[in-house]
């Protein structure tokens, strides 16, 4: 194991508003991915979709997994469909970050870094995450 080598999960808001944000993403990912080489730092991303589980879970979550690559990566995120969410206060991001990291098959690497993208609070509770309120 390089001693410099990062995972990154990138937890990505996949409702209505964020479609921008996918498109800048999926431009910039090469790029990034370039600026940890020239630092000699090995890099490998994976990503966790997700949308509002509550409304429709069947939908809620979309993975892209460390093995497949920057490119697929990239592909997912320049055809990712941005919809739903925006009607019930608050999006499934904690239990994307939750179920992301269960989910996904982590690289041996030294650090394994998450990185939320959302712009909707957290639903407490959700799907593997209990409430955050003690009776």
């Amino acid at each position: 194991m390089n001693l410099l080598s990062v995972g990154v999960l990138l937890v990505i808001d996949c409702t209505g508003s964020m479609e921008v944000i996918h498109k800048y993403l999926s431009s910039s990912l090469s790029s990034i991915v370039s600026k940890f080489q020239d630092e000699g730092v090995p890099v490998q991303f994976s990503a966790i979709g997700f949308r509002d589980y509550p409304a429709k879970p069947e939908t809620a979550f979309e993975i892209i997994n460390f093995e497949e690559g920057i490119s697929s990566l990239e592909s997912w995120l320049s055809r990712v469909k941005a919809e739903g969410g925006g009607s019930n206060f608050g999006e499934s991001s904690m239990s994307a970050i939750v179920h992301g990291i269960d989910s996904v098959t982590w690289p041996d690497v030294k650090r394994k870094v998450v990185a939320l993208f959302t712009d909707d609070g957290p639903h407490v509770p959700d799907y593997k995450v209990e409430s955050s309120l003690k009776t």
